[in-house]
């Protein structure tokens, strides 16, 4: 709390305490290192910091060095100072806390935690930058996600959304006087060659579960859909059960095929440039699934070519974006968001000049997921960077399906 509150009465007199509140984020991860030294303490029957010694720190040094899921590859020296550092903070606020080191103890007195670990401060990042062979393909790909199958799958995207909060409204059952008019829906999308919708994984093996016939000839397809498009109401057995002869002659005609991205324009491959439809049919898993993918490239595209930190990015929100005209018929682009490494508590609102690309990916992030404005638009993908790179690894270098859909785009190569 006195990382916090640096300001507090309790916390502003004592000469040694930190005078910029830390980030949650930040101290968070102190709070687990705390955790580990005291867990360690008390692993040897050490109930108070007053009984800590020398010898005691440095027995954790060697338990802190290495990882806990293989105890022999060392860590990095960067991640030791982290945990050396949590063991002396701890001597700082020694005269606010009611169980604290002996007086005049400290942890490693007189050297820093970088000392202790072998750590060495570099000004420039340790980290790479991404070599051209990785950046080129992932960021083409990127591109063709968005700008190509993106507004398609928007469209996709924003119907589903609205079959879905139509089956939320569904309250009523179906009146008998309505069966009628079902059946007459069905034979129309029957006479139009339109397959019926095919049932969703986990709601088969409900069926099954509940004792269908495994050969029944509907058993695959999708019925309470059918009556929420056609009546706004609930379908029930008895229904399905009432108009089985239609349901089946529908089905024995037209087969079953997933609802979503029937139809599917024709778009050019990015690695052939052969006229192939976006997508092949989907269900509505995948087709959240395939919205997910697509925001996942939105966020390395920015991240690659915007240079904000993973923070600024987990501040941009629907409607950030700006276009100012310049003289001459040019535009400027820009994206509101917020700084918060080295600002206050909150960051500090800023604005970012971009390139086009990333203007119209910030676009497709909010036509796809239809963020509300000021809802943010990134926080996930920001959370766990990493996976969020095998979802677009994944999905832009798989094979090309049998249907020659686009949904296989350009092998990163």
């Amino acid at each position: 709390m006195a990382r916090l509150a640096p300001r507090h009465p309790a916390v502003a007199t004592l000469p040694q305490a930190f005078r910029t509140p830390i980030n949650p984020h930040s101290l968070w991860s102190d709070l687990h290192l705390l955790a580990d030294w005291f867990n360690y303490l008390t692993d040897l029957g050490i109930s108070y910091l007053a009984d800590v010694a020398q010898h005691h720190c440095q027995a954790y040094l060697a338990v802190a060095s290495r990882r806990s899921t293989d105890p022999d590859r060392r860590l990095s020296p960067s991640t030791i100072t982290a945990r050396i550092r949590a063991t002396q903070v701890l001597a700082l606020y020694s005269e606010i806390l009611t169980d604290s080191y002996r007086p005049g103890f400290t942890p490693w007195a007189g050297r820093s935690a970088d000392d202790v670990a072998g750590n060495i401060r570099t000004a420039g990042n340790s980290v790479p930058p991404v070599p051209d062979d990785l950046l080129r393909p992932l960021l083409a790909n990127c591109i063709y996600l968005l700008e190509t199958i993106g507004p398609h799958l928007a469209a996709e995207a924003s119907a589903a959304r609205a079959a879905d909060q139509r089956e939320a409204a569904s309250q009523r059952y179906l009146p008998q006087s309505e069966v009628g008019l079902l059946r007459h829906v069905i034979e129309n999308h029957r006479a139009a060659g339109i397959p019926a919708p095919q049932l969703a994984a986990s709601a088969l093996a409900r069926r099954l579960r509940v004792g269908w016939d495994p050969a029944d000839p509907l058993l695959h397809m999708a019925w309470h859909p059918i009556v929420v498009a056609a009546a706004g109401a609930i379908g029930e057995r008895r229904d399905l059960e009432t108009l089985r002869p239609e349901l089946e002659n529908w089905v024995q005609q037209r087969g079953i095929a997933q609802p979503w991205c029937r139809d599917a324009a024709l778009i050019a491959r990015h690695d052939t440039g052969q006229p192939v439809p976006w997508a092949v049919p989907m269900s509505r898993q995948q087709l959240a699934t395939s919205v997910h993918a697509l925001s996942c490239a939105a966020f390395y595209l920015t991240s690659a070519l915007s240079g904000m930190r993973a923070s600024e990015l987990t501040e941009l929100r629907a409607g950030c974006r700006r276009q100012d005209d310049l003289p001459g018929g040019g535009h400027r682009f820009r994206l509101r968001t917020r700084r918060i490494k080295g600002e206050p508590f909150g960051g500090t609102d800023d604005s970012w000049v971009v390139l086009h690309d990333v203007y119209n990916a910030i676009g497709v992030v909010e036509s796809l997921t239809d963020a509300a404005a000021g809802d943010r638009l990134f926080a996930e993908a920001s959370n766990n960077s990493n996976s969020q790179y095998r979802v677009v690894l994944r999905d832009t270098s798989r094979p090309a399906p049998a249907t020659g859909s686009a949904t296989a785009l350009a092998p990163p190569s």
